[in-house]
């Protein structure tokens, strides 16, 4: 699935088959999905929901379409011929969503007649049927929502982090986990073991006990290492965070577990999982170069082992570059896509093979 934003106009997705190339499904304009939509307006704040902002959602079997002022569009990821199923003002103002294990978790906002108020509704990803709504037990705006495969619901509100889960009598009962206005604002909160990491407004991460216990910073590494995160990726060996200048692996128990070799005159450096390995892609620093700056940036590609502890495998393989470092980078099919503001770079991976004795190819990727 990709989703294009242009600057001007309407966003959309493109479900492309990977194996061909060709595009399967385009979902249809806005103005087709819901048609004639207006922009509510809340009473209470007098801020418009602005509902042309479309934010997607994919699972592998669900492409859900959530816009901000509650409207919502489904359609069949792998079906043959795809239909868009869509339904209006599920509530009027949505501000966190997310899909996962079977479940559309949206928040937001609902008037009431008087004014607004803050809510949750549970659905199904499927038919888009509402399965269950609750207000958040500290009365404000939610900022994230997080749902895990036992049915638990976990919140950010602007004050506090809530835990819902289904109760003795099959209903959903809510626990106040912390108040922690700092935590609220994490743009990626994951359990880890009985926790669950947040990450602050500064980049810093930080365990806050499901059950007992006090907050706490998660170290990354050695005090002079970069404690600040820049994303963190889910792995079959556990929890990879990057941080500025190291990559960083955790278990599902929240242990350290491995950390690469560290190579501070990296411009920037990527992460890209691709079939039990771990792709770190960093650009090399401008070289001078008779007396001016090289303006040529290569890029340089480890490969390494989540199952080892991040433990280098074999030599690095070097792809040339263009005026401007990468930003993005993705693995598919036995390439490596590599984005700049300049365009994408598609380069295949080097094959490594272990019959007799660990053997590589050890020439440059082929652009």
């Amino acid at each position: 699935m990709l989703w294009q934003r242009p600057p001007k106009g309407e966003g959309g997705a493109l479900v492309i088959d990977p194996s061909s190339g060709a595009l399967v499904y385009s979902t249809p304009r806005t103005t087709d999905l819901w048609p004639q939509a207006g922009a509510a307006l809340d009473r209470s704040t007098r801020v418009p929901p602005l509902p042309s902002v479309i934010v997607p959602l994919c699972d592998r079997e669900n492409l859900i379409l959530v816009r901000r002022n509650g409207d919502l569009a489904r359609v069949g990821f792998m079906d043959e011929r795809p239909v868009a199923a869509t339904r209006r003002a599920v509530i009027e103002q949505v501000f966190a969503e997310s899909l996962t294990d079977g479940v559309l978790a949206i928040a937001g906002r609902r008037s009431d007649g008087v004014g607004s108020r803050p809510v949750v509704a549970l659905l199904d990803p499927r038919s888009l049927a509402t399965r269950t709504e609750f207000e958040p037990i500290s009365s404000s705006d939610v900022k994230w929502i997080l749902t895990t495969p036992i049915g638990e619901v976990f919140l950010g509100t602007r004050t506090a982090i809530e835990r819902w889960a289904v109760s003795a009598e099959g209903v959903l009962a809510p626990t106040l986990v912390a108040l922690t206005p700092e935590s609220t604002e994490s743009l990626a909160p994951v359990l880890l073991g009985a926790s669950l990491l947040t990450i602050d407004p500064e980049g810093r991460p930080t365990l806050t006990p499901v059950f007992e216990g006090e907050q706490r910073a998660l170290a990354l590494g050695r005090l002079e290492d970069s404690q600040l995160v820049r994303s963190i990726e889910p792995l079959p060996e556990g929890l990879l965070i990057q941080t500025e200048d190291r990559l960083v692996l955790f278990s599902q128990a929240g242990e350290r577990i491995g950390a690469d070799s560290c190579y501070r005159d990296a411009q920037v450096a990527l992460a890209v999982p691709v079939e039990g390995e771990l792709l770190k892609v960093y650009s090399v620093q401008s070289l001078p170069d008779g007396g001016r700056v090289r303006t040529d940036l290569s890029c340089i590609v480890e490969r390494l082992s989540p199952a080892k502890g991040l433990r280098n495998l074999g030599r690095a393989f070097e792809v040339p570059g263009g005026e401007t470092s990468v930003s993005r980078a993705l693995a598919i099919n036995g390439w490596l896509l590599l984005s700049h503001s300049q365009g994408t770079i598609a380069v295949a991976i080097p094959k490594r093979s272990t019959a007799g004795g660990e053997r590589e190819n050890s020439g440059p990727g082929t652009p």
